[in-house]
C-alpha cells in the first residue's frame, strides 16, 4: 500500500469521526424519564459535548504540529471519543453522565479541528477538493449509521444507545495503522522552529464565522423537520424518512463536490448557498411528504457543498503555519452556531409568535444574503491553480 493511500485512509477516518454528536438523540426522551428530569434538561447531553468541543477545538488548533504531532492528537481524540461515548451507559446519575459526555466532547473537538489541516498537509493540493468532498460524505455517512444503530439499540433500553459508539473503533484502528508519525516533515519542521505563528488572514476569520452562521440557520430545520412532517402525516416512520433525506443529501453533495467545484469554479460558495437557501425555504412552504423529502435533500446538498467549499478556501488562503488553527476556529464556530441555534429560534418565535416556520424561513433569507455577497466578491484565490484545486 502506497503512502498516498495510507494518508487518504487516515484523513477519511478523521472525517468519519468528526460529526458524531447526534448518535444519542433518539433516546433523549427516555433518558429524561429515567433520571426524572425535563426534556430540556436532557438536551444538555448534547449541548455539554458541543460546548466542550469548542474548547478542545481551539486547544488542538494551537498545539497540533507544534507541541504535539498530528498522529498524537488524532489518536488521543479517537480514544476519548470511544471511551467518552460508551461510558455514559454505566452512569447512575445524570451529572455523571454529563461528565462522560464532556469527555466525548473533548474527543469530537479534537477530531473536528483536524479535518482541514490534515487534508492540507497529508494530501496533495491537486486532490484537495476531492478529499474534502469525499471526507464530508464519509462524515455524514457515519452520522447516519450511528443514528440508525442508536435508534435500534434505544428500543431495548435507553442506555444501550451509547454502545453505538463502539462502531468508532473501526476508524480508530485505521488511524493506528495508517496515520503517519509525521504528516509533512518540512511543514512540521517549519512549525516547530518558527519563532511565532503568523496571524490568520481576516478573510479566513470571516469565512469561519460564515461556517458558524450556516450551522446556526440549518439547525432549526433539522430540529423542526419531525414537526414539519407531523403536520402533514403524523408518523414517526415518515419523520425518520424525512430526516434521513437530509443525511443522504449531505452524502450526495460531498461526493459530487469535486465535480461541482470544477464546474462552478470561483462561484462555488455562491451557488452552494443558493441551493441551500432554496432547499431550506422550500421545506417551510411545501405541503406533501414527497416534496418535503426533496426539499430537505436539496438543503443537505447545499449544506455539504457549502461546508466543503469553505474548507477548501480556508486551505488555499491559509499559510502552512496557521492552517491547523484556522481549521480549529472553523470547527469551533460551527459548534457555537449550532449551540446558539435554539436561542435564535426562540427569539424569532417570541417576536413573531411562530417558532417553527419563521426561523426556517429566516435561515433561508440569511443564506440568500450571504449568497449575494459571495457572488459579488468570491473568496477563492484568482490563480487558476488554486481556484480549481481539482482532480
Amino acid at each position: 500500500m502506497t503512502s498516498r493511500t495510507k494518508n487518504w485512509i487516515a484523513v477519511l477516518a478523521i472525517f468519519s469521526m468528526s460529526q458524531t454528536l447526534g448518535a444519542v438523540d433518539s433516546s433523549l426522551a427516555d433518558m429524561a424519564a429515567a433520571f426524572h428530569i425535563s426534556f430540556s434538561a436532557a438536551l444538555y447531553c448534547s449541548t455539554v459535548a458541543s460546548l466542550v468541543a469548542v474548547f478542545s477545538c481551539m486547544l488542538a488548533g494551537v498545539v497540533v504540529g507544534r507541541r504535539l504531532s498530528y498522529r498524537t492528537v488524532a489518536l488521543a481524540s479517537a480514544i476519548l471519543l470511544v471511551v467518552g461515548g460508551v461510558l455514559p451507559m454505566l452512569a447512575g446519575r445524570f451529572a455523571v453522565l454529563l461528565v462522560f459526555r464532556g469527555v466525548f466532547g473533548l474527543g469530537i473537538g479534537g477530531m473536528m479541528s483536524l479535518q482541514t489541516s490534515t487534508a492540507t498537509t497529508m494530501v496533495e493540493e491537486s486532490a484537495r477538493s476531492k478529499i474534502l468532498g469525499i471526507g464530508t460524505a464519509c462524515a455524514f455517512a457515519m452520522t447516519g449509521i450511528l443514528q440508525y444503530v442508536g435508534g435500534v439499540l434505544a428500543r431495548e433500553h435507553w442506555n444501550r444507545v451509547f454502545l453505538t459508539h463502539l462502531i468508532l473503533l473501526i476508524p480508530l484502528v485505521a488511524l493506528v495503522l495508517f496515520m503517519p508519525k509525521r504528516t509533512d516533515e518540512t511543514a512540521a519542521a517549519q512549525e516547530r522552529h518558527a519563532d511565532r505563528r503568523t496571524p490568520p488572514r481576516p478573510l479566513a476569520v470571516a469565512l469561519c464565522i460564515v461556517g458558524g452562521i450556516c450551522g446556526l440557520v440549518i439547525a432549526p430545520l433539522l430540529i423542526g423537520c419531525s414537526f414539519l412532517s407531523s403536520v402533514i402525516v403524523d408518523s414517526t416512520v415518515v419523520a425518520g424518512l424525512v430526516a434521513a433525506c437530509f443525511t443522504i443529501g449531505n452524502m450526495a453533495g460531498g461526493l459530487a463536490f469535486p465535480f461541482f467545484q470544477r464546474f462552478t469554479r470561483r462561484r462555488c460558495l455562491g451557488v452552494s448557498l443558493l441551493i441551500m437557501a432554496a432547499g431550506i425555504y422550500s421545506c417551510a412552504v411545501v405541503h406533501t411528504i414527497p416534496l418535503l423529502c426533496i426539499s430537505i435533500f436539496v438543503a443537505g446538498i447545499g449544506m455539504a457543498t457549502t461546508c466543503s467549499g469553505l474548507m477548501l478556501v480556508l486551505s488555499l488562503i491559509s499559510s502552512r503555519d496557521n492552517v491547523a488553527f484556522v481549521s480549529a476556529l472553523f470547527s469551533a464556530c460551527q459548534c457555537i452556531g449550532i449551540f446558539l441555534s435554539s436561542s435564535w429560534a426562540a427569539v424569532i418565535g417570541r417576536i413573531t409568535g411562530d417558532a417553527l416556520y419563521l426561523p426556517i424561513i429566516a435561515g433561508a433569507v440569511v443564506d440568500a444574503v450571504m449568497m449575494l455577497i459571495f457572488f459579488i466578491r468570491s473568496p477563492f484565490p484568482r490563480e487558476d491553480r488554486k481556484a480549481a484545486a481539482t482532480e
